[in-house]
């Protein structure tokens, strides 16, 4: 798998929905990543380019808000994320199977801002038709399926994306490795 990262732009600039002290500024950031359409194991005895296998190359967006000075203008902030991003800046991703609560989410519940459900609605995985991405894993020996969660998050010193999801390989071994390949595509069109 080879990922490009690309450098981020300024979407937009708005009022602060909870802080009126602070302003929000809308990041994007495009990701191409390329999947193999076959797995090799070779125990790293040979890198997966020396294979020759084809690759399928997919494009996903990633967007997140980050909170930003009031007295900042968008040149400002169009010039710091060019910095940032130019050298270690990243939009990272969380997948996990329950929605994933950092700080200000922990908050925005506390004061009753956000409620679980929203929450959930807001980070849950879907596909290209809206239906929720289903992740298959191994409960005490028995296969099921359960809805993945998603939050982006903007670092600027970078961070590599999070996989909270238990792991497995389910997905090739139970529905092989066509579905395997379409549970990516889903994932990625949905970024």
């Amino acid at each position: 798998m080879k990922t490009t990262v690309n450098n981020a732009t300024l979407d937009v600039i708005k009022e602060h929905a909870y802080k009126p002290e602070l302003k929000q500024a809308q990041i994007r950031q495009i990701i191409l990543t390329e999947y193999p359409v076959r797995q090799v194991k070779s125990g790293g005895l040979f890198a997966e380019e020396e294979f020759g296998i084809e690759s399928k190359p997919y494009e996903s967006t990633r967007v997140a808000w980050v909170d930003v000075p009031l007295n900042a203008n968008e040149e400002e902030i169009k010039k710091r994320i060019e910095d940032t991003f130019a050298t270690t800046g990243k939009i990272r991703r969380t997948l996990s199977l329950k929605p994933i609560i950092d700080a200000g989410l922990a908050w925005a519940l506390a004061n009753g801002k956000r409620t679980m459900d929203q929450i959930r609605e807001k980070q849950l995985v879907r596909n290209k038709n809206g239906e929720p991405v289903m992740y298959k894993h191994r409960v005490n020996g028995e296969i099921i399926e359960s809805p993945q969660y998603k939050k982006l998050s903007y670092f600027a010193q970078g961070a590599a994306d999070v996989d909270l999801r238990p792991a497995s390989n389910l997905n090739e071994e139970v529905a092989g490795a066509e579905a395997f390949e379409a549970i990516v595509e889903e994932a990625a069109v949905t970024e």
